[in-house]
């Protein structure tokens, strides 16, 4: 007895193709440049959301210029734990999660 096999609708050169494309692997070049405009986006959403507002002595930069600051400045900890970093000769706190003291001048 003679097996039918019922070829699937569809042009010829469409068999063997894989239906979804396939994913695009990131180079760790990429993954970087990734990870640097999330942190970026996340300190300007911090900064345009501060409940004091940024302090006046930082006001001489438009925000854009500040996030790039706040990401390649000197970072520290303070004896606490506290990041800080250090922006026009000064320092301040710089954990932008910690919305209540970030930005606001660290004393020591």
């Amino acid at each position: 007895m003679d097996t039918i096999v019922q070829m699937p609708k569809g042009d010829a050169e469409d068999l063997g193709k894989s239906p979804v494309p396939p994913k695009h692997i990131k180079t760790a070049e990429q993954k970087k440049e990734d990870a640097a405009a999330a942190l970026e986006s996340k300190i300007l959403k911090a900064l345009s959301s501060l409940p004091r507002g940024l302090p006046a002595s930082l006001w001489t930069d438009d925000i854009e210029e500040q996030v790039k600051k706040i990401v390649e400045t000197e970072h520290k900890s303070t004896p606490d734990g506290e990041d800080i970093i250090k922006i026009d000769k000064r320092w301040c706190y710089g954990d932008f999660r910690n919305r209540g003291l970030f930005m606001q001048e660290y004393k020591k």
